[in-house]
C-alpha cells in the first residue's frame, strides 16, 4: 500500500513515509537540539519569524508541537504537511512519494537544469561561509535548476546530483542569493529519492584503488572537505540521523570501498553524535572497517568539519582520524553478513542486550551506596527522594486546601506548620483540572492572610494551570494527562532545572479529572501504566509529586486506611510511594486527622486544629498539629477500676458503632496502643489478661483521686 492511499489515517501511515514529510517539511529537524524526552527542537515552519526555535519533533513518535505560538498547536506528520501545504500540495507529496516507493520517476523529473550557478549564487555562498572557490561547485557539477516542488519557497535552487541521478537542492531568494536562516541553516529538498553525493575522484575513479575515505554529515561539510584537498569524501542527503541514502546503494558501495577504511565524521552536537554512530554501523554491516574520530570540543557544541578546517587544514584531519580506533567488522562476505547482522527483510539485527550492563552490579552497585541521600523535606509524611504521593479524601473535605497550604510553603522555603522543618523554597506547579485558577488564587490568599511566618512572595513563585477564559489552548491541553502532555511537562520541568529555577514540587488535582478519556478508573493495568508515567516525571525531573484522589463511598474498615482508601482500581494505592487519607474528625469541624502509610515512611497519624475554636464551622484557614488523644474523655474512654479490652478501647477511638466479628479500623488500634503505652508509662494504668486470651486495660484509682 502506498503513502497517498494510507494518508487519511495517522494509525495507518508507514514510519518511512512519516519521516519524508518531516525531513520536506522541516529539513533540519534531525539536527535540533535532543532533550531527555526525545525530541529535536528547531525552528516552528507554522509562523514567521520564529526567533528562539521552538518547534519540537519527537524522534521515536513523530508528532510535533510549537511551543510559542498556541495557534500553532501539535499534531502528527500529516497534519504539520497539510498545514504547511495545503491539501493538495500535501496529497501531490503524497503521489509522488508513492511513485518513488514504486521506482517510478518522481520529483526528479520536474528539475530542469538552467545553467551554472550564478555570480549571485556563488557570492553568497563565500559571505554565508559555505564555499570559498566558484571552481568547488564546477567540480561537483553544481546547476542552477527550476524546480516547483516546494513553491512556498521559490522555484530557483541551487543543486548537486546525487549517485542515484536525483538532486540534492538548496534555496534561493528572487535575486539567487543562498537562503540563510536566522540560525544559520540552509533551507534543503530533496528532489527525487534520498541518495549520496559523491567527490568528482570517487566518481571518475576509473577503478582505482581507494585506501581511505570520509564519510561526512552534510553537504556543507562535503564542500568544505573538497575545497581542503580531500579527494575520497561522501556525504548523505536524508540528515544526520538517516542511512537512507547508504543503504539504498549499499552494493554500489560495497564494492566501490571494498579495499578501503572509512573515516565516519559527525557534528558535536547529540544528532550529529547519533548519526556518526549509524554510518559507522552501516560500514561495518558492509564488511568495511571504520573510525569515527570526535571534533575537538573547541569548536563548540555544534561544532562540524568546516568549523575544524577553517582554523586548520587537510593534515591535521587526517592525524585526527589516525589516533582513533580502526573498527573492524565482525562479518565479511555477503552471505554471512545477511546471516548474522541482518534480519530477513535485509534490516540490521539488534545486538543482543547486555542485561548486566543495563543493571546494578559490581562497581556500578557499590557506587550508589556512595551516593548522598538528602533527608526527607518533611520527614515522616515525604518520601526522602522524589516520588508520586496520593493524597486522598472526600469530597469537601480541605485535602485540595491542604495541598496548596504544603505549595505555598514549600515555594517561599518556610515550615508549613508550627515544629515542621522548613521545606525546599523551590518553585511549585500546581495543575488542577478539578478548581478554576480563581479559586486556588483565593485558598491561597486565605492561607497567606492566617500564616504566622510573615514570609510573602508566593506569586511569584507558584504557578497555577486551572482552568480559565485566559489560558491558552496548549495550557488547556496539559489539563489531561496523557502521554503527549506528561512529555510536555517532563521537557518543561527538566528546562527549568536546566536553567537553574527548578520546580520542586508538583500538586495535581485531581485523579478523576485529569485521567485521559478511555482509562477506566477501576482497570489496575491501565491505572498501573498512568500513575507508573506520573512516578517515571517525579524520578526523572527530580520533583515530589502530590496527587489529590478521592475516596471510595463505602464505610467498609479497609476504607479508613491510607492505603486502601481511594475508590477505583487498588493499583492507585500500590503504586504511589506514600499515600494519605485526609478526612474530617467527628464533631469536630475544625479539625482533620492526616493518616499516612508508605513504602519509606512509618504508618502513622496527625491532628491538625484548621481555626480557632470561635471560627466558623468547617474553617481552614490553617493546618497546625494538635495531639490526637488529649481531647478524647479519659473516663469514658477507661472509667476507673472498670477493665476495658484493647479491642473495645479501639472502637471507642474510632467513634464508629462496634460491629460484631469486624476489627476496628487500623487507624484506631494504633492511637488505642498509643493511649495505654503513655498510661502504663506514667503509672496510670496496667495490662492484665482477659478473656480467651484478650489483653484488658484497667486503670487506677489513684489517678482519679489525681
Amino acid at each position: 500500500m502506498t503513502a497517498s492511499a494510507t494518508h487519511a489515517g495517522a494509525g495507518g501511515m508507514p514510519e518511512e513515509f512519516k519521516l519524508a514529510i518531516l525531513d520536506y517539511v522541516v529539513p533540519d529537524w534531525r539536527n535540533g537540539k535532543r532533550d531527555s524526552s526525545g525530541n529535536r527542537r528547531v525552528r516552528c515552519p507554522l509562523h514567521q519569524p520564529d526567533k528562539r526555535p521552538s518547534f519540537d519533533v519527537h524522534e521515536e513518535k513523530l508528532t510535533w508541537i510549537c511551543r510559542s505560538h498556541p495557534d500553532c498547536g501539535s499534531g502528527g506528520a500529516w497534519d504539520l504537511l497539510v498545514r504547511v501545504h495545503g491539501e493538495e500540495g500535501a496529497r501531490r507529496f503524497a503521489s509522488e512519494y508513492g511513485k518513488r516507493e514504486r521506482g517510478e520517476e518522481a520529483s526528479r523529473a520536474s528539475v530542469q537544469v538552467l545553467g551554472p550557478p550564478t555570480e549571485a549564487i556563488v557570492t553568497s555562498l563565500c559571505q554565508a561561509g559555505r564555499l570559498k572557490h566558484a571552481a568547488t561547485l564546477d567540480a561537483v557539477g553544481a546547476k542552477l535548476v527550476h524546480w516547483d516542488g516546494d513553491k512556498s519557497v521559490g522555484t530557483r535552487w541551487l543543486g548537486i546530483q546525487t549517485l542515484a541521478g536525483s538532486y540534492k537542492l538548496w534555496a534561493l531568494d528572487s535575486e539567487d542569493r543562498i537562503v540563510v536562516r536566522a540560525d544559520g541553516t540552509l533551507t534543503r529538498r530533496n528532489a527525487g529519492p534520498v541518495s549520496v553525493l559523491l567527490s568528482p575522484a570517487l566518481r571518475d575513479r576509473n577503478g582505482a584503488q581507494i585506501e581511505r575515505l570520509y564519510d561526512v554529515e552534510g553537504e556543507s561539510d562535503f564542500l568544505a572537505m573538497i575545497e581542503a584537498g580531500f579527494s575520497h569524501v561522501l556525504c548523505g542527503t536524508g540528515g544526520a540521523g538517516t542511512l537512507k541514502g547508504h543503504e539504498t546503494h549499499a552494493e554500489a558501495l560495497r564494492a566501490i570501498f571494498a579495499s578501503a577504511e572509512v573515516v565516519v565524521i559527525g557534528d558535536l552536537d547529540d544528532a550529529g553524535k547519533a548519526g556518526a554512530e549509524k554510518r559507522a554501523a552501516c560500514w561495518l554491516g558492509l564488511g568495511i572497517p571504520v573510525r569515527v574520530p570526535t571534533l575537538p570540543a573547541e569548536l563548540g557544541e555544534k561544532g562540524d568539519v568546516r568549523d575544524f578546517l577553517r582554523g586548520l587544514g587537510a593534515a591535521d584531519l587526517d592525524a585526527l582520524a589516525d589516533t582513533a580506533e580502526l573498527r573492524q567488522p565482525k562479518a565479511t562476505g555477503k552471505e554471512e553478513h545477511a546471516e548474522k547482522d541482518h534480519d530477513e527483510n535485509d534490516k540490521p539485527k539488534r545486538p543482543p542486550l547486555d542485561i548486566a550492563a543495563v543493571g546494578f552490579t559490581g562497581d556500578r552497585l557499590r557506587a550508589i551506596r556512595t551516593r548522598v541521600t538528602a533527608p526527607s523535606p518533611l520527614p515522616g509524611i515525604l518520601d526522602a527522594e522524589p516520588h508520586l504521593h496520593l493524597l486522598q479524601g472526600r469530597q469537601k473535605g480541605g485535602k485540595t486546601t491542604f495541598a496548596l497550604s504544603l505549595a505555598r510553603a514549600w515555594a517561599l522555603g518556610v515550615r508549613p506548620w508550627p515544629g515542621a522543618p522548613s521545606l525546599p523554597g523551590t518553585r511549585v506547579l500546581v495543575l488542577s483540572h478539578e478548581q478554576p485558577v480563581k479559586r486556588l488564587d483565593d485558598v491561597l490568599r486565605r492561607l497567606q492572610e492566617h500564616a504566622k511566618d510573615g514570609a510573602e512572595g508566593w506569586e511569584d513563585r507558584v504557578v497555577l494551570l486551572g482552568r480559565d477564559q485566559d489560558l491558552p489552548k496548549v495550557g488547556r491541553s496539559l489539563l489531561t494527562l496523557n502521554a503527549e502532555s506528561v512529555a510536555e511537562i517532563r521537557a518543561a520541568l527538566l528546562a527549568a532545572r536546566e536553567a537553574g529555577d527548578p520546580f520542586g514540587l508538583l500538586v495535581l488535582d485531581s485523579l478523576s479529572r485529569l485521567l485521559p478519556p478511555g482509562i477506566p478508573e477501576n482497570d489496575n493495568p491501565e491505572m498501573s501504566a498512568w500513575l507508573d508515567a506520573l512516578e517515571d516525571l517525579a524520578i526523572e525531573a527530580g520533583i515530589w509529586v502530590v496527587l489529590v484522589h478521592h475516596v471510595g463511598h463505602s464505610d467498609a474498615p479497609g476504607r479508613s486506611e491510607a492505603r486502601s482508601a481511594g475508590r477505583g482500581a487498588s493499583s492507585i494505592g500500590a503504586v504511589a510511594q506514600v499515600t494519605f487519607l485526609f478526612e474530617r474528625v467527628p464533631e469536630e469541624p475544625n479539625r482533620r486527622r492526616l493518616k499516612i502509610d508508605g513504602n519509606a515512611v512509618l504508618p502513622r497519624e496527625m491532628m491538625f486544629d484548621t481555626a480557632p475554636a470561635d471560627a466558623e464551622a468547617g474553617s481552614l484557614l490553617y493546618f497546625h498539629p494538635t495531639d490526637p488523644l488529649a481531647h478524647y474523655d479519659l473516663d469514658e474512654l477507661l472509667p476507673v477500676a472498670q477493665p476495658v479490652s484493647k479491642n473495645e478501647l479501639a472502637w471507642k477511638l474510632s467513634g464508629k458503632t462496634r460491629i460484631v466479628g469486624k476489627s476496628p479500623p487500623g487507624g484506631a488500634i494504633r492511637d488505642a496502643k498509643e493511649l495505654v503505652e503513655r498510661l502504663v508509662k506514667a503509672g496510670l494504668a496496667e495490662v492484665i489478661p482477659g478473656p480467651r486470651g484478650a489483653e484488658m486495660v484497667i486503670r487506677r484509682r489513684s489517678e482519679a483521686a489525681a
